[in-house]
């Protein structure tokens, strides 16, 4: 998450936008591999990025959800009113064309998060605050390691 985010510094900087990470205690390794899972942040932290308005703050934070490890970046103000149907069909949004209009790719990028994070047995999920990745956890063999001599 760090890495990712220090690659994103640029963009984050073009934007005008901050991103704040935040750590949950007892996060499991995700069950996804390594480039799966960095693709999967940079790409939802990204489309976050260009969305946010200058002077924006977003929270980008990982921490152990039901089953797996979750990855929450808060939904960026300039799409606060959209539902989750709107941001998955869009093509574009705003009211004109121009390098101030919303990310042109917004749909597709979701679409293609989501369907990357069901090949690694995760979802995609759009709230009405932030967008939320969940991927299943490995399983901690310790206690196994341990019984098994």
């Amino acid at each position: 998450l760090e890495s990712v985010a220090t690659e994103l510094r640029p963009l984050s900087d073009e934007h005008g936008a901050r991103i704040r990470l935040g750590m949950g205690r007892h996060v499991p390794r995700a069950q996804a591999d390594y480039v799966t899972c960095r693709r999967l942040v940079s790409r939802l932290l990204s489309a976050a990025i260009e969305l946010a308005r200058q002077g924006e703050e977003l929270t980008a934070r990982l921490e152990a959800g039901v089953g797996g490890v979750a990855f929450h970046v808060d939904r960026p103000s300039r799409i606060a009113g959209l539902s989750a149907d709107q941001i998955v069909a869009t093509a574009s949004v705003g009211d004109e064309a121009g390098p101030g209009d919303l990310a042109l790719g917004l749909g597709f990028t979701m679409r293609l998060i989501d369907a990357m994070a069901r090949r690694a047995g995760g979802s995609l999920e759009i709230g009405r605050e932030r967008f939320s990745l969940l991927l299943p956890g490995v399983a901690d063999s310790s206690s196994e390691n341990k019984e098994s001599g």
